[in-house]
């Protein structure tokens, strides 16, 4: 018998424990819709996916379809092959469940076209090779009867490629699939310098002006990221050809300084937020991740199996909220967008104050914290790029005119630049901090004297 001292300890006893118990239920309940909670996307966030054109199942006519369609076949129309490879890709990520996330993509017959003979390819691997040392025109003389044949051989690509840059300029960034193709470069390159080529063969200085010029204007309209960073590398390499022209034949040919709406970041960083904010809504949803998990394993006999976790997928919800995730993305990009937009010197000088981000451990949104991580590259370097294309155009206007260089009042310039000389070259400071070696060999501002 218990007297009744005990009954109050034992009843104490009972109160405490499924005080506890109830205590812990409530406190993983609570971290559970602490956890599940998301916010709402910033102002900066919706402004940034305004700029971008998202994908619709009725789209049928787009400029960005040549791009997507430039390595169709030579009888079949660029169009139509761009338009069906956008609209194939975004069925392909929006399926709900693949059971094999690494299947081999299918591939349009037309879009398959074979151009280049194993001997061109060398001729360009040469050319390359040779370019990446330095950009001359002695390098492309040097394969003169080769790059004339192959120019003469390319019809097709050589006016898919006029027509391209003559296509009008968007006002919205059109979003490819996350993981569908993306236009050929490599062969737009080839194709750009055959075009390169023929210009400087014939001493078509005037040609090759106007050539890059319309490079220029291309680059006005809304880009992504990839496509400013290739356009801004054809405009670069063009802007050495002109001005070894200018030094051996004492012409006086200049360029168009860049726009500042040019420089400006708002479309490219419009599109990977766009990109972003995909893979998120895919990851958040359980049908859009179904089979993400997955591990397809093989066997030595070749067969093939697949492992699942479900269990990843059911947590997945509870560390990863797309609007925090998506905005986390935008605060960091924000501040060099809002950079981007502003003229020299004041770019410059805000540029010296952005500081690298600093990743902080949180429960809360785990694993899109993790994947904004990932996301998250060096951005200024990107935002000044188009800033040394304008060094390097004025470079090139002050070197045409044939003048002796006076450092002293080169410097007294109201865009903040910062002439130097070395022993051959006049140059410009680069106003990137972060700029590495190898950037700086590809993008930095000099010009032969």
């Amino acid at each position: 018998m218990y007297n009744e001292f005990d009954l109050i300890k034992m009843k104490k006893k009972f109160i405490l424990k499924w005080g506890l118990v109830l205590g812990c239920l409530l406190g993983i309940t609570a971290t559970i819709f602490w956890l599940l909670h998301d916010e709402e996307r910033s102002t900066e966030t919706n402004q940034l996916l305004a700029d971008v054109r998202f994908y619709t199942p009725d789209l049928q006519q787009d400029p960005y379809f040549l791009w997507l369609g430039f390595e169709a076949k030579t009888d079949a129309e660029q169009m139509t092959l761009g338009q069906k490879r956008y609209h194939h890709d975004w069925v392909m990520f929006s399926q709900p469940s693949r059971p094999n996330i690494d299947a081999q993509r299918e591939n349009f017959p037309e879009l398959q076209g074979t151009f280049f003979t194993e001997q061109d390819e060398k001729i360009f691997t040469a050319l390359i090779a040779d370019l990446n040392q330095k950009v001359s025109i002695a390098h492309y003389q040097k394969y003169q009867t080769a790059l004339q044949n192959l120019y003469e051989r390319q019809t097709v690509l050589n006016a898919r490629w006029q027509a391209l840059l003559n296509q009008p300029t968007t006002d919205k960034v059109l979003l490819l699939s996350p993981e569908g193709a993306i236009p050929n470069y490599t062969l737009m390159t080839k194709i750009h310098r055959l075009y390169v080529a023929q210009l400087i063969f014939k001493h078509d200085v005037a040609g090759l002006v106007n050539y890059t010029e319309r490079l220029i204007v291309k680059d006005q309209g809304a880009n992504s990221l990839i496509d400013n960073m290739v356009m801004l590398a054809l405009i670069s390499q063009n802007i050495d050809l002109i001005h070894e022209f200018n030094q051996e034949l004492k012409t006086k040919y200049t360029l168009s300084a860049l726009a500042l709406s040019q420089m400006s970041m708002r479309f490219p960083y419009a599109s990977e937020t766009a990109m972003v904010q995909m893979i998120t809504n895919r990851l958040h949803d359980q049908q859009g991740y179904h089979g993400l998990f997955d591990y397809l394993e093989e066997a030595e006999n070749g067969e093939k199996s697949l492992i699942k976790y479900p269990i990843a997928e059911f947590f997945a919800p509870l560390f990863l909220n797309k609007n925090y995730s998506l905005n986390r993305y935008v605060n960091y990009i924000q501040p060099t967008l809002k950079i981007s937009n502003l003229s020299d010197p004041a770019f410059k000088e805000a540029l010296q104050q952005l500081h690298q981000f600093e990743p902080k451990f949180t429960i809360k949104n785990y694993m899109g914290n993790k994947l904004m991580d990932l996301a998250l590259p060096k951005w200024e370097t990107y935002a000044v790029r188009p800033r040394l294309i304008n060094q390097k155009i004025t470079l090139l206007n002050i070197l045409a005119q044939h003048q002796p260089i006076d450092l002293i009042q080169l410097n007294k310039n109201q865009q903040g630049d910062v002439f130097y000389e070395t022993k051959d070259q006049l140059c410009i400071k680069t106003p990137n901090p972060f700029l590495n070696e190898e950037e700086e060999r590809k993008y930095g501002s000099c010009l032969s004297k």
